[in-house]
């Protein structure tokens, strides 16, 4: 009987372990704007998840990210790593705390980022779910390259991008998506899926967009907001309309210095730089 009651205490710790992730008191940083958390680790990035306690902190990449999804299966994900949709069953809203933080990247890159999501609705993947700011013109997301990744296995759902599923009211500067797949239905793209708000600057993207629906852009699926100096080098595809090398549907906001290449193909509204502009 008591061997039984050492195994089963045995056993519970194991599988509990992962649950409790990072120990984040033992960060050389604190969280805050003048001593944000270091990331050096897949496991530190892995561990910030959905935990309410962080989704208001800062955090700063120390070294390069590299996940190993073909060899690790850890390392291949079904929902964004940061302030993920929890809820996959409820296609219209996003049911989870949104990042409310700062992310630099500090130069350094995050590499071989997969999620693939089996479920029939893939909404709000990316490396963050769902991220909003405090204004349009300060920096929420920045300094960071995201290399090799693939979001999105089926082609249906929405608000899907390399960095962020949606993202409001903040500044990306400096980020950039390179060798990258984006597959789903619509606001798909590149870098940011939706993007509603909000400002890019110095910003670039090269892979592929794919889509079964509306809004499908290089760049980003849907746009409110200005950009500047940025560009896209990408293949975007769509079996519907409102699809563009670096914009599928652009709202407002000034486009500065900024160009795309590559292949663009839809149904209609189809424009190499813009597919269209309200």
């Amino acid at each position: 009987m008591r061997q039984g009651v050492i195994l089963s205490i045995i056993v519970l710790t194991i599988f509990c372990a992962p649950i409790f992730g990072y120990d984040w008191f033992t960060n050389p940083g604190d969280g805050s704007p003048e001593n944000p958390y270091q990331i050096s680790t897949p496991e530190q990035l892995m561990s910030i998840g959905s935990n309410a306690d962080l989704l208001d902190k800062h955090f700063e990449l120390t070294h390069d990210i590299v996940f190993d999804p073909n060899n690790n299966l850890a390392h291949v994900f079904s929902r964004a790593l940061i302030a993920p949709d929890i809820d996959t069953s409820n296609s219209s809203s996003f049911d989870q705390i949104p990042f409310t933080g700062t992310f630099n990247g500090n130069g350094y890159s995050i590499r071989n980022l997969k999620i693939l999501n089996d479920s029939v609705y893939e909404n709000y993947l990316g490396l963050f779910g769902y991220v909003t700011g405090n204004s349009p013109n300060v920096t929420v997301i920045s300094n960071l390259s995201i290399i090799s990744a693939g979001i999105g296995k089926h082609r249906f759902g929405g608000y899907l991008g390399t960095l962020v599923g949606k993202f409001e009211n903040g500044l990306i500067d400096n980020c950039h998506a390179v060798s990258v797949s984006v597959k789903g239905e619509h606001d798909l793209g590149g870098l940011v899926g939706y993007s509603t708000g909000s400002n890019f600057q110095n910003c670039s993207v090269s892979g592929q967009v794919t889509g079964s629906g509306f809004y499908c852009g290089g760049l980003v699926g849907q746009n409110d907001g200005g950009i500047s100096n940025c560009q896209t080098n990408c293949t975007v595809l769509s079996d519907s309309s409102m699809v563009g090398g670096f914009i599928g549907d652009h709202r407002s906001g000034n486009i500065i210095n900024c160009s795309a290449k590559g292949i663009v193909k839809g149904t209609s509204n189809v424009g190499g730089l813009v597919g269209v502009l309200d």
